[in-house]
């Protein structure tokens, strides 16, 4: 008997610890520092330590076995402090000198020019559960073009972190803003010979939430923003004398031709960006990386890659060398409403330019461009232009799709006659070609298009008349017939399988409202055979209303979900999976038909 109870506390015992052990997250940081010194002559001391507990195989695996330390030699010089391991049972593996690799940074890799750059690998040895790695290291710069307080950091990590502690050290005359998002420790102000020191303790930050459609503009991220300017403006006065669009004669020569069979200004402009997404690559590399520096737009223009800074600027000149007046754009997350941003918070860079009198915001990196109305108040945008730097306001719009249809069922086939208003810059401005394509993809769920035409009553406003038609496939005397619904509205965001619960913030890419009413017409042959539907739901997020009814020989339907708010907290995450669940129902996505022989 006593051993049958030993067995039995000895089960739970073992239960209870492999429920701890799940219950620990993968690695855990101890304490984590960041601490910067901005010195009077502008060079800079960045001092990095870390403590790091191994809680797992992943982590010393897939997630921490190495630290990736990317600097510029031009500029910057790497130093070492300490870097060991503490294993679980106390022993001290020091890091090996044939540990310590310096490689090129994988962004570099395409762009000789930038092969100088270094990143230093260090791989963690004596690594096991139970262990610690200590890392400390110093990152020394020295001045250069822009020598200003401009920090923006996420102070997350994808595990969780006991300690978080920053320190910024600056000349005791230097005018500092900082904001704090979705923090609240105050720092521990100290004078000091000449230096003021700010200290902040960050206590218990969670890991980053790995859950899709985060905020694009991580505005539920802890994070912390520092500039010596007194203003944005001040910081992007000194971007803009950076993007220099000017080209030499032979490449002004070489810009013309690029659209010389452009109809109009808006052809020309993208074709131009054709050109710039499609022949000259990204190199993903900020410019705090290239010491604030570009080269010019002839150079990228020789060597067909470029910064993301370069890129703009060439196509500025581009643009420019075309007879068109391009004006660069700083998009700044729209949540930050102060004076602490610099030219490293900068979300993107753009290029606004009028074409045919219509102003469009693109991009020298991808297209088709999203429109601006869509995220609205989300960003900031402002505009360096020659005549100063200002602020754009743009107001928010919904995307709207709108399809009405009449379709006639047969025995074999549908034929179908609509009309698809697609509104609110759910499609940006593209090339002639590339617009029609997209806005005729809408009637591609009807089947084949045998007839259609566009039209638009502004820049931003589209309509598509079509005629379609497509087979219907019984099998077993039964027909099944999906209704017809774009692929570039809500079903485009691949939101089909949404787990029941969720911690982090949502973010949908826009607001939108899509409205589908078709009638449809029975010939002889085919019986209807779906059940009536009637779906109504309604909540603080927006609404769901799905009627499928049978009159005679005829169906209407109607299907419409409005979503009129596009950041959902965990709190509301409940009424936002409701009205997704509701609009994916299957009553309401498939009619189901008898296929009778009408000989009998």
């Amino acid at each position: 008997m006593k051993k049958i109870k030993y067995t039995i506390l000895l089960i739970i015992c073992i239960l209870s610890i492999s429920t701890v052990s799940k219950a620990l997250p993968e690695a855990e940081f101890t304490k984590l520092l960041k601490e910067y010194t901005y010195k009077p002559d502008g060079s800079l001391e960045l001092h990095y330590s870390k403590i790091l507990k191994i809680n797992s195989h992943i982590a010393f695996n897939n997630l921490y076995g190495e630290t990736f330390v990317v600097y510029n030699p031009a500029f910057q010089e790497l130093k070492i402090n300490e870097s060991y391991t503490k294993q679980a049972g106390g022993n001290i593996v020091k890091t090996p000198q044939n540990a310590f690799n310096e490689v090129l940074p994988r962004a570099a890799s395409g762009a000789p020019y930038y092969n100088h750059l270094k990143e230093m690998v260090i791989t963690h040895t004596g690594l096991e559960i139970g262990a610690t790695i200590y890392l400390d290291y110093t990152l020394f710069s020295k001045p250069v073009s822009y020598n200003c307080i401009d920090i923006d950091e996420i102070l997350q990590e994808a595990c969780p972190i006991k300690e978080y502690t920053v320190i910024l050290n600056i000349p005791a005359d230097q005018e500092l803003n900082y904001t704090l998002c979705n923090l609240s420790a105050k720092p521990k102000i100290t004078p000091q010979n000449g230096i003021k020191q700010y200290r902040w303790t960050f206590k218990n930050i969670p890991a980053a939430s790995q859950e899709a459609f985060q905020p694009v503009n991580r505005e539920n991220k802890p994070r912390f923003i520092a500039s010596g300017n007194k203003s944005c403006k001040e910081a992007l006065e000194i971007l803009k004398s950076k993007i220099q669009p000017v080209l030499s004669p032979e490449n002004t020569a070489f810009a013309k031709k690029l659209a010389e069979k452009a109809e109009n200004e808006r052809e020309k402009v993208f074709c131009i960006q054709n050109y710039m997404v499609n022949q000259v690559n990204t190199i993903d590399l900020s410019l705090e990386n290239t010491a604030y520096t570009l080269r010019t737009p002839d150079e990228v223009l020789q060597t067909s890659y470029g910064t993301k800074a370069e890129k703009t600027a060439l196509f500025a000149a581009l643009l420019k060398a075309n007879g068109l007046t391009p004006e660069p754009v700083a998009v700044y997350p729209g949540n930050l409403k102060n004076k602490s941003k610099g030219i490293n918070t900068i979300q993107e860079l753009k290029i606004k330019v009028n074409a045919d009198k219509h102003p469009l915001f693109l991009s020298a990196m991808y297209q088709p461009a999203e429109s601006l109305e869509l995220r609205g108040g989300k960003d900031e945008i402002w505009l360096l232009s020659d005549s100063g730097i200002r602020p754009l306001t743009v107001i928010q719009s919904e995307g709207q799709i709108r399809c009405q249809a009449d379709i006639i069922l047969k025995p074999t086939e549908t034929t179908a006659k609509g009309i698809i208003d697609i509104q609110g810059g759910l499609l940006p401005m593209a090339s002639k070609n590339s617009l029609e394509k997209r806005i005729k993809a809408f009637s591609e769920p009807f089947g084949q298009t045998t007839e259609s035409q566009i039209s638009s009553e502004s820049a931003v406003n589209y309509r598509l008349s079509f005629k379609a038609n497509s087979p219907l496939v019984s099998q077993d005397g039964y027909i099944v017939y999906n209704l017809p619904e774009t692929e570039q509205g809500i079903k485009s965001w691949e939101m089909s399988r949404l787990n029941t619960d969720r911690k982090s913030t949502l973010e949908i890419p826009y607001l939108i409202t899509e409205t589908y009413d078709y009638l449809l017409s029975i010939e002889p042959g085919i019986e209807f055979k779906s059940n009536p539907v009637e779906i109504k739901k309604q909540n603080k997020i927006g609404s769901v209303n799905i009627r499928i009814r049978q009159i005679n020989n005829t169906i209407q339907v109607h299907k419409e979900i409005q979503l009129s708010k596009n950041t959902i907290t965990p709190a509301e995450y409940g009424d936002f999976r409701a009205l997704l669940t509701e609009w994916q129902n299957p009553l309401g996505q498939k009619l189901i038909f008898k296929k009778n022989d009408i000989n009998k």
